[in-house]
Parts: structure tokens; C-alpha cells; sequence
């Protein structure tokens, strides 16, 4: 048993593998004698309608209608479409779904006061401000609760961006990031949700979130300035859906002592800002005399290792293509390296020597600066 409509995105082929699951076990089950001859009732669930007799109980999910790059010019044109939820309001949760759909209004939250709490980040999230207009937000109640429960029923998040000229763009579907929200405000508490894409298009989110120009301008350039040591003090630490605040803590405080390091030993250390699809991503420390980006972790396990080679390819391969390579001051090509606060495991240490990038430590505690572990 399939479903007529086409397979937008991989939830919806959760859900059509779940309607023929549930088939196969009804089969199954009526083949032995196991059903009771009377009709099932239909009863509506987060997922779509669940079918339930004496013995058995079956789910039929429904497949998500809606194209990414769909417009619409209202709200109640989707929700009309999707069978049910609240077009007045910019988080809701049809009936019958698990599925809940969140309305951006990016012009909206420019002229509110919010912009800060929504839109486009460096690390590809897109921020979403809670709802609550007046006093404290409060993050587990009504629409807000709704986003949460995504976390343990399954539901996608679906983001529509809305545009002056043209209306709600669907940009696909997301999920709540590992840190799902953070506190942007003490008093009232204000809070975003972070959201991170699962099989949306990000190259619409960059256009939708940027203008054309914006996307000329930001796009394959660099610019750079005296480094500037991030703050230590974790009260000044801000929050970020991709790390804790301890974490980034002990990741500042390293990279200010390793900054300082090569300034002893004569190089020139500078922050350096790439501009990529209308945003600036920077980076955590470049070294201008040795033409070497280095980023910063505050653990070496696995995990931190990988995301460290893949952020620092990112920035290395932006640099080496960007516009003004020719004109600008800076050195034409840099290298990639890494900071860690000890040894990876030694496969990682091979790793990335094969990849050409270099790994700094800590020279040890009887030993004050760095070493390296790789050389380029």
C-alpha cells in the first residue's frame, strides 16, 4: 500500500514506510483469524489516523503535500491544504499531524525588534523567536511546547519564509538543533529556537534571508582586523545552539593563550571574517605570517575532531577562492590547522596529516606555549 501523492522529503518517506509496515501487520493478523469481522473506527493522531479494533491497532500516516519551493500568498491557503491549524498564529500544529509548521516574517522581525532572535546563522541554523509578546516567554506552554515535542514524537518542523512580493515560501523541513533554544534575554526572558535543516534547501534559505545584492556583496570576499581575544568571563560567554557555554569557555580561553603564543614567537594574528551566501562566517584565529587558519576545540574526541576538519577545510577552501585573491594584501593561499587541548587518537592525528592539516597541543605542563603534532 503506497501513497498516491509524491515523496517531498525523507519525513515523508518515513511516513509512507510506516503506511505499508502497518498494512503488512493488518494482513498478517486478518490472515490468522485475528481481526473481529466488525469495521475498525478511525480515531485522529499526531501522526495521521490510527485504526484500532479489539486486537490491533494500525497507523496510517499521511505524506507531506507540499513541494519545497512552493509559494503561497496566505497562511489559510496552507492550512487549508494541510487539513487544519491555526493561521493567526506563527507556530502551529495541524490536527491529525506530528508535523509542526512555523511562519518567518523576517521584515516583520526587523520592524518588532526581534531580528536578533531570528534568521539565518553562521552555522547554517535558523533562528526562530518564541512566541510571547508580553513579560516572560514561556518556553514549555502552547505553540512554544509544540516545538519541543518534535524532539521525542518524530514530527518535522516546517519553515515557511515569507517574502513582501511574493508570499510563504516553503523551504522544507527542520529539526530543534542539540542545544534546542537559547535565552537572548534576561529581563523578560526571551528565547529563539534553534533550528536546523533536515533535507530544506539551503541555498533558498541564503536567498529568501539576503537580498541579491547582499549575495553579490557577501559572496567569495574576506576582510580582516586586529585580533581581538574573545571574552573568558563566562557571564559574557553568549549562547549558541552548537556548543555549551562552559564549552566555548574553555575553547576562548585556550585560544587567547595559543593567540598570545604566536604573537611571542613574531606572527602577525588577525581575525579574519569570510563572506559566503550573504553571511560572514569568522574564523577563530589566523596567523597572516605563516598563512595558516586554525580552529579552535575546547575537547579532542572524535567528534570535535571531525567537525574541526570539516569547519577548517570550509574556511581554507572560501579563502583560497575568494574574489579579491589577487588584489588584496593577504597571503594567496592559506593552510589549514587545528587547536586541541591534547593528543586525538592516533588514527585522527593520521588523518590529518593525509589532509595537510596541521595540529596543535599544548607544549605540556612543564612547558609553556605549543607544539606540533603534524606539520603540513
Amino acid at each position: 500500500m503506497t501513497s498516491s501523492r509524491r515523496i517531498t522529503d525523507l519525513h515523508s518517506l518515513v511516513y509512507d514506510t510506516d503506511i505499508a509496515n502497518a498494512t503488512i501487520h493488518m494482513l498478517t493478523y486478518m490472515a490468522f483469524g485475528i481481526i473481529m469481522p466488525t469495521a475498525p473506527a478511525m480515531i485522529p493522531t499526531t501522526r495521521g489516523m490510527t485504526s484500532r479494533s479489539n486486537n490491533w491497532t494500525m497507523s496510517i500516516a499521511f505524506t507531506w503535500p507540499i513541494r519545497t519551493g512552493e509559494v503561497f500568498q496566505h497562511i489559510r491557503d496552507i492550512t487549508t491544504l494541510i487539513g487544519g491549524g491555526n493561521s493567526q498564529s506563527g507556530i502551529t500544529r495541524p490536527h491529525g499531524w506530528r508535523d509542526v509548521l512555523v511562519f518567518s516574517n523576517p521584515s516583520a522581525a526587523e520592524r518588532n525588534g526581534y531580528a536578533d532572535r531570528e534568521g539565518l546563522q553562521e552555522n547554517g541554523d535558523y533562528w526562530y523567536a518564541a512566541q510571547g509578546k508580553q513579560g516572560d516567554q514561556q518556553i514549555d506552554k502552547r505553540s512554544n511546547k509544540s516545538l519541543l515535542d518534535t524532539r521525542n514524537n518524530g514530527g518535522a518542523i516546517r519553515l515557511f519564509i515569507y517574502q513582501v512580493d511574493s508570499g510563504y515560501h516553503y523551504v522544507g523541513p527542520f529539526g530543534l538543533s542539540e542545544i534546542p533554544y537559547i535565552q537572548t534575554n534576561e529581563h523578560p526572558r526571551l528565547y529563539a529556537f534553534c533550528l536546523t535543516p533536515q533535507g530544506a534547501d539551503t541555498r533558498l534559505l541564503s536567498k529568501l534571508t539576503h537580498s541579491d545584492k547582499q549575495l553579490n556583496t557577501l559572496h567569495n570576499t574576506v576582510r580582516c582586523e586586529d585580533w581581538k581575544p574573545k571574552s573568558t568571563l563566562f557571564a559574557e560567554i553568549p549562547e549558541h545552539s552548537y556548543e555549551s557555554k562552559r564549552a566555548q569557555q574553555l575553547e576562548h580561553i585556550q585560544e587567547q593563550a595559543f593567540g598570545e603564543w604566536l604573537k611571542q614567537q613574531g606572527k602577525s594574528v588577525l581575525d579574519l571574517h569570510l563572506r559566503v551566501e550573504g553571511r560572514e562566517i569568522t574564523t577563530d584565529l589566523f596567523d597572516s605570517t605563516d598563512a595558516e587558519i586554525i580552529e579552535a576545540k575546547s575537547s579532542n574526541s572524535r567528534g570535535h575532531v571531525r567537525m574541526a576538519i570539516g569547519q577548517v577545510l570550509d574556511y581554507v577552501h572560501n579563502f583560497n577562492n575568494r574574489k579579491t585573491q589577487v588584489t588584496d594584501s593577504l597571503p594567496p593561499i592559506a593552510k589549514p590547522a587545528i587547536l586541541l587541548p591534547n593528543e586525538p587518537e592516533p588514527d585522527l592525528t593520521a588523518l590529518c596529516a593525509s589532509l595537510k592539516i596541521k595540529l596543535y597541543i599544548p607544549a605540556g605542563i612543564s612547558t609553556e606555549g605549543f607544539r606540533e603534532l603534524t606539520k603540513s
